[in-house]
């Protein structure tokens, strides 16, 4: 959504910038919950291209874009808001284009038509295949972050938020977007309840038992690690490159 004097562009980028600055603190938890889905995109992004465009999308690389457009709305103002016009007008399109709604069937027969309106007032542009030169991650790193050891009441700590974000009431419309989206994406309807029963069975006993076949994946595959700067600046010599964002 852009307004004529970019006021609404500049509030939305601020609100984004102001819940994740770049060096930004939060609780131990969530800032370990970070590093690992980083990670683990990062991991992922040396074998795939579609990963590797979102990690360069929505992880390390995302902050630091955040942190240059923070220092440019201030400074370019204008060149921020014509940019953001070239975004508009690039998805002002119905090629490809996939409408999703959940509701009774009542609202379902009144959202096609309004759907098929909304999607008939758009251009239907050819949509080129995008070519992306995309930074490749390297294949050892490291992720530096304020943290120590994990405990049996740390692991529980993680195995909580989990679980609560798995547990935590969707709401029947939002249940039924995210049934909808699982079926596009391929995913099974119960993966979150798999996932729940999974969490209760966890301990540090299984977790050791993990040991074998992660220094088996080390021999053969990539070695990417989070946690506390003296932890891993005591093995640096087995990582390409070491990072150090938060």
């Amino acid at each position: 959504m852009i307004s004529g004097d970019g006021n609404v562009i500049s509030c939305g980028i601020h609100d984004v910038y102001d819940r994740f600055p770049p060096g930004h603190k939060t609780d131990r938890l969530s800032l370990d919950s970070i590093a690992v889905i980083h990670q683990l995109d990062r991991a992922f992004a040396r074998d795939s291209q579609r990963m590797r465009y979102n990690a360069f999308a929505h992880g390390l690389e995302y902050y630091e874009f955040l942190d240059r457009t923070q220092k440019q709305l201030q400074d370019e103002p204008d060149t921020v808001t014509a940019k953001l016009e070239e975004i508009q007008s690039r998805l002002d399109n119905r090629t490809n284009a996939v409408a999703m709604f959940a509701g009774n069937e009542n609202s379902i027969a009144l959202n096609r038509q309004l759907a098929d309106g909304f999607l008939a007032s758009m251009d239907a542009q050819k949509i080129e295949r995008a070519e992306y030169d995309l930074p490749l991650p390297e294949k050892n790193e490291a992720l530096v972050i304020d943290g120590s050891g994990i405990d049996q009441e740390t692991l529980d700590g993680y195995i909580l938020e989990s679980y609560t974000y798995f547990a935590m009431p969707q709401g029947e419309l939002t249940g039924a977007v995210n049934a909808a989206e699982a079926v596009l994406k391929g995913r099974p309807q119960d993966e979150a309840v798999t996932c729940m029963r999974q969490l209760k069975q966890l301990d540090l006993e299984k977790l050791a038992d993990y040991k074998e076949l992660l220094e088996k994946f080390t021999e053969a595959g990539a070695v990417r690690t989070a946690g506390g700067a003296a932890a891993i600046n005591s093995e640096a010599d087995r990582y390409d490159k070491i990072l150090s964002p938060f």
